[in-house]
């Protein structure tokens, strides 16, 4: 999978120890999609990453952009059991 991302995103990746395999395994196969309450543009995928405690993983996308460009990605801590 092809994919871009911001400025943000890869600053926050590293710090958030958050592997590329992971960003694709959300992107590719989200549980869930979500729209951004504030940015049309934007689209919240969530996915479950088994070798990190099956925490809920985050990855906002920007939905018309090719490649795709990811903005950021986080772990959801308000998700935790909810996917």
């Amino acid at each position: 999978m092809k994919f871009k991302l911001s400025h943000h995103a890869t600053t926050v990746l590293d710090e958030r120890k958050i592997k590329e395999d992971w960003l694709i395994q959300v992107i590719e196969n989200p549980l869930s999609i979500e729209n951004d309450r504030e940015d049309p543009e934007l689209l919240h995928h969530l996915g479950k990453i088994s070798d990190f405690e099956n925490r809920v993983l985050r990855v906002i996308i920007k939905k018309e952009t090719s490649p795709i460009e990811v903005i950021t990605a986080y772990f959801d801590r308000k998700m935790k059991g909810k996917l």
